[in-house]
């Protein structure tokens, strides 16, 4: 219902999906995404969804040869995921299942250099929609990779200064200043590349380890969930707590090498009976007496 997709039947047909096919890639992407955590084979995904095996060999290969056209590694389970994610893909174009031009931003993704990379993926496939070449290019900057280079996201020019700004307010909230910033926001920029596409197409979905993590780094969680203000106006949008979390990890082990413990601050609450204005007075100059 979150894709506002449903399951339908006729006999002519049998069962089948109706709704706006972007939300069917969607539902179809973050189901190929959750059935290699479950106790599942390949062989069993393979005969299941009856894929021809060769097909997936030649994509993997097209991968290879993307991953040298960019200078870019795919990770964790991307590898395993993305050439399925790219053969269904490809099936639903053959069986004319396409989706709606103008639902993708061209000006966002047409002078990436994904967009490039999809001529390599779809060179043995005729007459491949822009639309369709634009959600290949999706899938590609989605996907969690490992970047050489920082110059791959300078199309996105304001986020850096969005998370200089954020790693900031965490300081101003936590009193702890980070000691190597700039390997921080390095790595904060990494990952922030591919989760900016995730977010805007809302291809990041609540997971059962989201709230699990929560947990496990609550007080964390909670300091970078107040901290990110900055990024959410830059993505005009608030930032999902699977990405939040993600963030959270990130700030966590770069408080760790310095060893900083969160649970271990000395916490106060101001109680000030003369009302709010008295109180945030006294709240900055508690703030400057006990930094």
């Amino acid at each position: 219902s979150s894709y506002n997709v449903s399951i339908n039947y006729s006999r002519q047909q049998g069962y089948y999906l109706s709704g706006n096919e972007f939300e069917v890639r969607r539902l179809l992407m973050r189901l190929i995404d959750k059935v290699f955590t479950l106790n599942i084979s390949e062989n069993d995904v393979i005969n299941s969804l009856n894929i021809e095996e060769d097909k997936i060999i030649l994509i993997n290969k097209h991968i290879n040869k993307v991953e040298q056209y960019l200078n870019n590694m795919f990770i964790d389970e991307s590898t395993l995921t993305l050439p399925y994610k790219l053969y269904l893909i490809l099936r639903r174009i053959n069986h004319d299942k396409i989706v709606a031009p103008f639902s993708i931003g061209y000006d966002d993704l047409s002078d990436t250099q994904e967009y490039q990379a999809t001529e390599i993926l779809t060179s043995n496939y005729q007459e491949i929609p822009m639309q369709e070449k634009l959600f290949i290019t999706l899938q590609l900057l989605s996907t969690s990779v490992q970047w050489s280079e920082l110059h791959d996201v300078q199309h996105l020019p304001e986020l850096q200064y969005a998370l200089e700004e954020m790693i900031e307010q965490f300081e101003k909230l936590t009193f702890i200043t980070f000691k190597d910033k700039e390997s921080l926001i390095h790595q904060l920029m990494h990952h922030m590349k591919p989760a900016f596409y995730r977010i805007r197409y809302q291809l990041s979905d609540v997971d059962s380890l989201t709230n699990s993590l929560k947990e496990d780094y609550k007080e964390l969680f909670h300091l970078v969930k107040l901290s990110s203000k900055p990024l959410e106006k830059f993505l005009n949008q608030e930032l999902p707590d699977k990405e939040t979390v993600y963030l959270t990890m990130l700030i966590g082990g770069s408080l760790r090498r310095q060893d900083e413990d969160i649970d271990q601050k000395v916490k106060a609450v101001v109680v000030c009976t003369q009302g709010t204005s008295i109180s945030k007075l006294m709240l900055q100059e508690l703030r400057s007496v006990f930094p």
